[in-house]
């Protein structure tokens, strides 16, 4: 199964990021070193999912805000979630 995480809201797609963000890292201070965490994302499916769950949130969120016409590349730029 995949999931489109095209047809979730900014909203959505960032309390998603935020929450896979936080498991990343509580897996990360279960493994201080970068080797052990470089060995858990090999072996571990749960942690590569968690990864993947980062990533394409990421990435859609940046879509939708490039859709905008907004560049998140920009030096000035500034997450809607933030400018509250």
């Amino acid at each position: 199964m995949e999931i489109n995480y095209n047809k979730f809201t900014e909203q959505e797609l960032q309390v998603i990021l935020d929450a896979a963000r936080t498991i990343n890292f509580a897996f990360g201070t279960q493994f201080p070193s970068h080797k052990e965490q470089l060995a858990l994302l090999i072996e571990d499916l749960h942690f590569r999912v968690i990864n993947q769950i980062v990533i394409q949130t990421y990435n859609a969120l940046r879509s939708k805000y490039i859709a905008r016409g907004i560049d998140p590349d920009a030096p000035d730029f500034v997450p809607d979630h933030l400018e509250k």
